[in-house]
């Protein structure tokens, strides 16, 4: 920081002066011409600086060497013959690396293979990728087990069967959840690429190989991708997704005694590499062995310094060390800024952009004093950091690289990130001359003109683009991108013989490339087509699609028989490959196999392998499914229902709503559903005639109209309905149709249907049956709700069918304040394996977000908590664990927007998004204890069954562990207080569905169960007032009112929606519009609306015209605020449960002291009532006190729910309270 232009162009001609050879010298020069695009000499500077390295005391020269060796590598596109002057320092650094380090070695050992590879000499082939698995100490023998786990995110620090020490079984113990059974296998090897040798499934897989030693090493292992490592069976790696930092360290440097050592890593995924190398990098030249059944040492290795390279900065940000690390100081200086700019480019090549972000923070942390370079650099991380929403990601990168390009304008990235970034809003003339401009200016980089190409070829100018392709591959002959798109502007041009010469050229360049292949499929010369992917094949024999790729050209080419030989070779090598087994089977019943299709499913099952493709290959041939026999003639069941004469009311009724659903002992399902609707009126062809399309395979959508005539649907492409034509009163509408229900539990432990009902609000049905067929080794469970008759039972052989049937369901009428109607409709499901502990698992699961304590959100979290607590200088107090939940409660709630964003950093940063998570985040990282928990709702109907009974924790909130227990909250309402919990789910069941700690063990951990608070905001309005009656009937009245919990978050967010000077406007609109008609506000006070975890307090006077009614010498006076609570029992009986949501349920009481005119007198006896009941507490307790009249009435209804039967008791329990509340009084003056 500090640095300027003026300083760095001094810098600039001094190095220029000089001869120097050092590392230092080389690595200033080639950063600086790398960053304003002089990539020649960047690559000459690079050079000397990798040279210099080798026998460099330095000892940060393994930081250098690494980033040295990836950006010389990173030009050989865009300097030409690079490697020609490149390969004696390259090859020297491999052979003996010295101070380079293994990191840089390896980025060396890359750009060399990719040289060999497209080199003209030399081996080639397997010899090739031998040579090259050599040089890079990659192990070529080991083998694989797995999957293990059940697919959640928690299983990758699972420590499972496989970690056991050696031997393995050929089958290891089901997974207890998921059913499936880890298996070893094989592994074949393409260069240092370990992959199975057949399809697997996703999870989690252990690699395991033997290494013999004739004498004691110090030796650095390093196994693609692993999340744990073990050498002889001691833990000495462990990269946990949530510990941030860690994912850089990649290697363990041991000393392993001789003998037979086993290495052993976990893995996400089935294709890794086993590197064993000196302490330099250089291979040990170790074969492996994946033979298990000799012995190995038990004694565990000694643990050496750390060989990351990284590993200096990790300490640094406190990130924890491995456990049994050696820790020994780096040497140099993290802070100084070149090595942390160094270091995170390093962290950014590692895919850790948020830690390249942390490491360059103190050099941009003042953007003022920041160099351009810095600002640069940085702008390329806040890119990818995983902190940042995507659009606030790409603003602030913009807004680093506006800054970068004005300190410094001959920086090539910035330039031209903008001038891309502002082609969305520029006219097309302007961005062109701008790209002009950029790649006149860095026309050594290959990018700018690639981009000016791209440009000139968008706006179809053909002859700038043309000149442009053609100076780029001038300029850049090596780079295999220009030269594609050179080939195909000559295609296009015909310039057939240019191209072909171009083509050899990049098949030479890249031997992977498809160039050959795609050309000679254009001209059809299939055995060319042919021929060129098998020589890609042999370079790339990871690639599985190039067999089935072959077998169809033969097709084309009319080779039959030799397509058969490939699919089949290609699925002897892939036995559980789905796609492999289906192009198979197709290609047998193609040539006359009626069997090649059953067959073929047949081994899908018995092999593991995916089988939907072929099912559904089956169905669509044979034109039939399993579910074949329980189809309905639909034609027949019209005829059926005219001729029974049955009416149904509506304007439209379902004859026939029928579905056949088929489960297999694996858990996979397929559910055939019929439904006939017949249109009765002209809004039932208003209603029906436009229809969504039906899931699954449609197998009957059309119109049968009433003369017997079918018309099909009228179908349009990309619209999500169908119009059913010419729709008159009489016409039926008929839909068939097959889905496939996803599988729901490996190994068929656990299944649950769809539920079906057989009844709905606003159609009358004729006829509603539901079959279930289900292997009968399965023991049905059946859940049903409402009025459902037994079903009929059919044993077959190895099958159950089950029938229900409803006849004659008339629509179920429309009643106000219901219950969810799904509640109490007939309906009825079945299934196996689903119960509250299973469901609660999965849930579990699902919550595991593995989101890593990040130091720039564990900073901001302390500075929400720590904000005002104490004058500047004064001691800082110790915080409770309420208060500093508060601070962050309120912090969430103020600050983001509600949104879909799940991530609590992102959410953060980006100040939107799920406002729970965003809570539980900051919560963890000032370390108080919060955590998701599931509440049995009050209000939910009590469970029918294992099914509604796996679901009736149902509402998420917030358990807070303080110092005094434990407290409940829902984090939603921006202006809800802090405690705040409806009154639902006070003092009911919960269950804590996020683990107190990591689960590594495949027993899973006991549920935290408890009992929510009491506590949690009462819902009450409370009016408290003063009144001045006169004779006349009107009043002045001097009110206070006090809203508490919802009532209190519902007026805060209406008030503070509209300025103060319309306040007065909207309280007598609003809140005293009903109760006080007329009423005037002459002076209000609000004084806690912004505090919020207090009640909104009112204070009022009120100017009220007609308070009493005057009539005969009397004031009539009816109290108010207390509302008609006979709304709630309007009906005189009910069929629906009626249903008291949180939002009707009320709690209100009114305190008012009436002065009387003078000599007036009240006339109505001031008799108490008090109703005690659960369902409602009603108390009026009006009387004289001091010669005022004192009103006090008091109404409480709960939320709740009353079932039919309890209705009538019910409905006069409220009459006779609504009774006592509105009793009127009459005063005399």
């Amino acid at each position: 920081p500090g640095g300027d232009q003026k300083q760095a162009e001094r810098a600039r001609r001094r190095l220029s002066g000089l001869d120097g050879r050092g590392a230092l010298f080389g690595l200033a020069r080639a950063i600086d011409h790398d960053n304003h695009g002089r990539f020649p000499e960047a690559a000459t500077a690079y050079l000397v600086a990798l040279g210099a390295l080798r026998d460099s005391p330095r000892p940060d020269a393994s930081l250098i060497g690494w980033f040295v060796a990836n950006r010389l590598a990173a030009l050989r596109g865009g300097v030409a013959n690079l490697w020609d002057e490149a390969e004696p320092v390259v090859a020297r650094a491999i052979d003996s690396p010295g101070a380079l380090g293994w990191r840089a070695r390896g980025e060396l050992v890359d750009w060399w293979s990719y040289q060999a590879l497209m080199g003209a000499t030399g081996p080639k082939g397997e010899a090739l990728l031998d040579q090259v698995a050599q040089r890079h100490g990659c192990l070529r023998n080991a083998m694989l087990a797995g999957p293990f786990g059940h697919g959640v995110l928690n299983d990758h620090r699972v420590a499972f069967e496989a970690e056991r020490p050696a031997p393995w079984p050929a089958r290891f113990a089901p997974d207890p959840r998921s059913g499936r059974v880890p298996q070893t296998m094989a592994l074949s090897r393409h260069a240092c690429l370990l992959s199975p040798t057949r399809s697997v499934g996703q999870g989690v897989y252990y690699v395991q190989s033997f290494i013999d030693l004739p004498a004691a090493r110090d030796v650095i292992i390093a196994v693609q991708g692993a999340y744990g490592l073990f050498v002889d069976d001691t833990r000495v790696l462990t990269r946990d997704r949530a510990n941030w930092g860690v994912w850089p360290r990649f290697g363990v440097r041991l000393r392993l005694s001789a003998g037979r050592h086993r290495i052993l890593a976990r893995l996400i995924g089935s294709e890794t590499s086993i590197r064993v190398l000196g302490p330099t990098g250089a291979p040990l030249r170790l074969a492996g062995s994946a033979n298990q059944s000799m012995p190995y040492i038990l004694t565990p290795p000694e643990r050496l310094p750390e060989p990351n390279v990284l590993e200096p900065f990790l300490r640094d940000l406190a990130v924890a060390p491995v456990r049994g690390a050696v820790v020994v100081p780096s040497g140099y200086d993290v802070d100084h800024p070149v090595t942390r700019y160094l270091g995170a480019y390093l962290a950014h090549l590692e895919g850790q952009d948020d830690l390249a972000s942390v490491l360059m923070e103190p050099l941009v942390a003042d953007t003022s004093k920041a160099t351009a370079l810095a600002l640069a650099q940085h702008a390329i991380f806040a890119d990818g950091d995983a902190i940042f929403p995507k659009g606030v990601g790409r603003d602030r990168s913009r807004d680093l690289r506006q800054q970068a390009a004005e300190r410094d304008p001959d920086l090539w990235g910035p330039q031209l990130w903008l001038a891309l970034a502002s082609a969305e809003t520029s006219e097309p003339a302007e961005m062109v001359r701008k790209m002009e401009a950029l790649a006149q200016r860095f026309g050594q980089v290959p990018v700018v003109i690639k981009q000016l190409a791209a440009m000139y070829a968008q706006l179809g100018w053909p002859v700038e683009h043309g000149r442009t392709l053609a100076l780029a591959a001038k300029r850049f002959p090596q780079d295999v991108e220009v030269l594609s798109d050179l080939l195909k502007l000559y295609e296009a041009r015909g310039k057939r013989a240019a191209a072909d010469e171009l083509a050899a050229r990049i098949s030479k360049l890249d031997p992977t490339a498809e160039v050959r292949f795609r050309r000679a499929l254009q001209r059809r010369d299939y055995q060319g087509a042919i021929a060129a992917l098998e020589r890609i094949g042999k370079v790339r024999k990871d690639r599985q699609d190039i067999a089935i790729r072959i077998a169809d050209l033969l097709v084309r080419a009319g080779q039959r028989s030799e397509s058969l030989a490939k699919l089949e070779l290609a699925l002897r090598k892939s036995p559980a490959d789905a796609g492999a087994r289906l192009a198979l089977a197709d290609a047998r019943f193609a040539a006359g196999d009626q069997e090649a299709l059953t067959d073929a499913l047949v081994e899908a099952i018995r092999t593991g392998s995916a089988d939907g493709g072929l099912r559904s290959a089956i169905e669509l041939v044979e034109g039939m499914t399993d579910l074949e026999p329980y189809r309905r003639d639909g034609m027949k069941v019209i005829q059926e229902t005219e001729q029974s004469g049955v009416k149904l009311p509506g304007t439209a009724a379902r004859v026939l709503d029928y579905a056949a659903l088929w489960i297999a002992a694996d858990g996979s399902a397929r559910m055939l559903e019929h439904e006939i609707i017949r249109v009765q009126s002209r809004e039932g062809i208003a209603r029906h005639a436009e229809q969504e399309l039906p899931r699954g395979m449609v197998l009957r959508m059309r119109t049968i109209k009433s003369d017997g005539r079918i018309l099909e649907p009228e179908i349009v492409a990309r619209k999500r309905t169908v119009t059913m034509p010419h729709l008159e009163v009489g016409d039926y509408i008929e839909t068939e149709s097959i889905w496939l229900l996803r599988r729901a539990g490996a190994g068929g432990r656990r299944f649950q249907s769809p539920r079906w009902f057989f009844r709905e609000e606003n159609t009358s049905y004729h006829l509603s049956e539901f079959v279930v067929i289900s292997p009968a080794s399965r023991e049905l469970v059946i859940e049903t709700t409402g009025d459902v008759p037994e079903p009929t039972v059919e044993p077959g052989v190895g099958l159950s069918v089950r029938r229900w049937k409803v006849t004659g369901s008339l629509a179920l009428p429309s009643e106000p304040l219901s219950a969810p109607i799904q509640e109490f409709l007939p309906s009825v499901r079945v299934g196996w394996g689903v119960d509250l502990d299973s469901q609660l698992r999965r849930i579990v699961d699902l919550q595991v977000t593995d989101q890593p304590a990040d130091p720039r959100l564990r900073r901001i979290a302390r500075n929400i908590v720590n904000r005002k607590l104490v004058k500047p200088g004064a001691p800082r107090a110790k915080l409770t664990v309420d208060q500093r939940a508060r601070r962050i409660y309120r912090w969430v709630l103020d600050t983001i927007q509600p949104g879909s964003e799940r991530a609590g950093a992102r959410i953060v940063t980006g100040k939107s998004g799920d406002r729970t998570q965003a809570f539980l985040f900051l919560c963890r990282m000032v370390g108080v204890d919060a955590r998701l928990g599931l509440v049995r709702d009050r209000l939910s109907p009590p469970p029918r069954g294992p099914f509604s009974e796996a679901g009736m924790f149902n509402v998420p909130a917030v358990r807070i562990k303080t110092e005094r227990g434990s407290r409940w909250l829902i984090v939603h309402d921006r202006f809800a207080p802090y405690g705040y919990l409806p009154s639902s789910l006070r003092g009911q069941p919960a269950v804590i569905i996020e683990p107190s700690k990591p689960v590594r063990s495949v027993t899973p951990p006991v549920f935290e169960r408890e009992t929510t608070s009491s506590e949690g905001g009462d819902s009450a309005v409370v009016h408290r007032g003063d009144v001045e009656l006169r004779p006349d009937g009107s009043a002045k009245v001097s009110l206070t009112q006090h809203y508490h919990g919802r009532y209190a978050i519902q007026l805060r967010t209406v008030l503070n929606k509209v300025p103060e000077s319309r306040r007065k406007d909207v309280v007598e609109a609003k809140l005293l519009g009903l109760a006080l008609p007329g009423g005037r506000v002459t002076e209000l006070d609000v004084p806690n609306l912004e505090q919020l975890d207090e009640p909104v307090k009112l204070s009022m006077v009120i100017e009220v015209p007609n308070l009493a009614h005057l009539a005969r010498g009397e004031l009539v006076f009816d109290v108010p605020f207390l509302g008609d609570l006979s709304q709630l029992v309007r009906l005189p009986e009910r069929q629906t449960p009626l249903y008291i949501s949180e939002r009707l349920a009320t709690r209100a009481q009114v305190e008012l002291r009436i002065k009387l005119p003078k000599g007036a007198k009240v006339l109505t006896p001031l008799e108490p009532v008090t109703i005690e009941d659960p369902r409602l507490v009603v108390e009026v307790a009006d009387g004289m006190k001091g010669g005022r009249l004192v009103v006090k009435r008091q109404a409480d209804i709960p939320a709740g729910r009353v079932q039919p039967k309890d209705y009538a008791g019910f409905k006069q329990l409220v009459l006779r309270g609504n009774e006592a509340l509105g009793r009127t009084l009459r005063i005399v003056l």
